[in-house]
């Protein structure tokens, strides 16, 4: 398995822009007993069963997770967020290792209703058929250049009307999936920090 190496820059930037490119589109509730549904733009849908899981994460980071991920400073952190106020930027790597305040406490959680969930990110070049004026956003701070790359810089309500749009060119309930139901799909029966740690021990 190939191993991952994060920088300061590929990390921080990351958090800036991944959310929205993995949470663009799900479908509203299982409308067919299949295991995947694909749209116009040959984007596949798995279907994602029902089910039970801990959400949420309080443990502390691994020091050696940690040590890699040398932040940013914060003039790297100004010319990125130009708009952002600098007395606010933190840059602890302490505060990484203590992990999200939001993920706590880990809690028990019920996914009750199949659902079916995007396996690839949205492009460009299909979010653009919906907003054409996103174009011009292509490439900032050198991400996301081409056709075929997620979009980002785009509003968690810019993203929900993307949806609407999908559905009514699809006729189909496409909606943004809960936070629970990203995070149940994204796990994927681990507790891990990382889905994969479990399955590669398991096909040792």
């Amino acid at each position: 398995m190939k191993k991952v190496t994060w920088t300061r820059r590929s990390f921080v930037r990351g958090l800036a822009t991944a959310p929205v490119a993995y949470r663009l589109s799900a479908l509203q509730k299982a409308m067919v007993a299949e295991d995947s549904l694909v749209d116009r733009f040959h984007n596949e849908y798995r279907r994602i069963e029902a089910g039970s899981f801990l959400m949420g994460e309080d443990r502390q980071v691994p020091l050696e997770m940690c040590e890699p991920l040398a932040y940013m400073t914060r003039r790297e952190l100004q010319k990125m967020f130009p708009h952002g106020d600098p007395a606010r930027f933190v840059l602890s790597d302490v505060l990484f290792q203590e992990g999200d305040a939001d993920e706590k406490p880990v809690r028990p959680t019920k996914i009750e209703t199949p659902f079916y969930l995007g396996t690839k990110q949205v492009t460009n070049a299909q979010y653009e058929l919906f907003d054409p004026s996103h174009k011009k956003l292509r490439g900032r701070f050198g991400f996301s250049r081409e056709d075929d790359e997620a979009v980002i810089y785009v509003s968690w309500h810019d993203a929900e009307a993307y949806c609407h749009w999908l559905a009514k060119r699809e006729g189909k309930p496409y909606r943004l999936p809960t936070e629970s139901e990203w995070e149940f799909a994204a796990r994927a029966g681990s507790q891990s920090f990382f889905r994969w740690e479990t399955s590669c021990r398991a096909n040792l």
